[in-house]
């Protein structure tokens, strides 16, 4: 808190939000934090910040060459967003100036992130993370997200009640993460839905992060990825994921 005459006012209050569009139609909010501020005063901020749409919403801090971020949407506070760290690294290289051809994340979780600045393009890089098989078309990451490969007129037709009866009769209610359903056309093409009701949102409205998981599952090679109204491109190869 900060006290000022006498009187305690929250961080949160003294930070501009700044909307950024990504994609066709999502708006990610950036919120730049001071320089001077502590991990505490950070904190105080982030879980003070009342947040008012159903957006993702991306706290920022420079620390030198690295970017510390945490993210939190009407859920609450949560580990990574991947459309909103991409969001982040084309404000800072587009209307930021941002002088190096990549730029270094750190999430709350002390996890690195690198985007790099390609043909004026910028691009989230992701290192891949196993999954486990449960079944012939079922994965499971590390992380409790449930990945499920499914016929195109299956992924159309899926809905939050769907997944949410899926997981009661799987018994994934107890570790679940989230639930991906995805399907593959033209070999290059991917359609995706993500789910995570447990976690603030029924249906995400575009799923970078997911890309660190489901990338074992594809062949090496660029993809066009379609989620709802959003297109985004992937580029799979040995040991990371390509984003933009």
């Amino acid at each position: 808190m900060i006290e000022k005459n006498g009187i305690q006012t929250s961080y949160s209050k003294s930070l501009n939000t700044r909307e950024f569009h990504l994609f066709n139609g999502l708006n990610i909010y950036l919120i730049e934090l001071p320089e001077v501020w502590d991990d505490l005063q950070i904190s105080d901020a982030v879980n003070d910040y009342v947040v008012t749409k159903d957006r993702d919403y991306v706290f920022y801090q420079r620390r030198i060459n690295t970017f510390f971020v945490r993210f939190k949407n009407l859920g609450g506070e949560f580990s990574l967003c991947g459309s909103g760290l991409l969001a982040l690294a084309s404000y800072l290289f587009s209307e930021k100036n941002f002088d190096e051809d990549y730029i270094l994340f750190r999430t709350g979780l002390d996890r690195f992130i690198k985007a790099k600045l390609t043909n004026g393009i910028a691009s989230l890089e992701l290192k891949k993370s196993p999954v486990t098989l449960i079944d012939h078309n079922t994965w499971q990451s590390s992380s409790g997200v449930f990945i499920q490969k499914l016929t195109k007129p299956e992924l159309s037709s899926l809905s939050l009640e769907q997944v949410k009866s899926l997981s009661k009769i799987n018994n994934w209610q107890d570790s679940i993460g989230g639930y991906c359903g995805f399907c593959i056309e033209n070999e290059k093409e991917i359609h995706l839905r993500y789910f995570s009701p447990w976690h603030g949102r029924n249906e995400d409205f575009a799923t970078l992060s997911i890309f660190e998981h489901l990338s074992n599952l594809l062949g090496l090679g660029a993809y066009t990825v379609c989620q709802n109204r959003h297109k985004f491109n992937c580029t799979v190869s040995l040991e990371s994921i390509s984003l933009n």
